[in-house]
């Protein structure tokens, strides 16, 4: 029974495991999103500084071919919190698209992921709270 548990947690960790590349191919419309009245450049701006302030570790920024400009960060494992594993949380990614609707308004849509298909804790802990410090600007 014991053997069991632990091929079924090998196999979990090898193939339940998120990756950039993973959240890159999730529609940019999925999860958290709101208009903010800044423009786009001014955007990146604040959610880097936001990001930074939270201990997110920036992975990947790309313009996507429909426009937006993409952040992809890490969050726990090799991100915030020192980058701990704990036995709830193995991390997450979030990705941080920011699309233009004219000079002075931007649209955030915010996706996260946790990194292990097993996390106790994780998804969504980032996006609400990163879209409601952007609102206060």
């Amino acid at each position: 029974m014991i053997k069991q548990i632990i091929l079924m947690l090998i196999l979990a960790s090898i193939y339940g495991c998120a990756s950039v590349s993973d959240i890159k191919s999730i529609p940019l419309n999925y999860g958290s999103s709101d208009n903010i009245k800044v423009g786009v450049n001014d955007a990146i701006t604040h959610v880097k500084f936001i990001a930074g302030n939270r201990g997110l570790e920036l992975k990947e920024s790309y313009t996507a071919k429909s426009g937006e400009e993409i952040l992809i960060y890490s969050a726990g494992v090799n991100g915030v919190s020192g980058g701990v594993m704990t036995g709830v949380s193995y991390g997450e990614w979030i990705r941080i698209a920011l699309l233009e609707l004219s000079p002075n308004e931007t649209r955030v849509l915010i996706y996260t992921k946790k990194k292990a298909a097993f996390n106790a804790v994780g998804s969504q802990q980032h996006s609400q709270a990163i879209i409601n410090e952007l609102e206060s600007l």
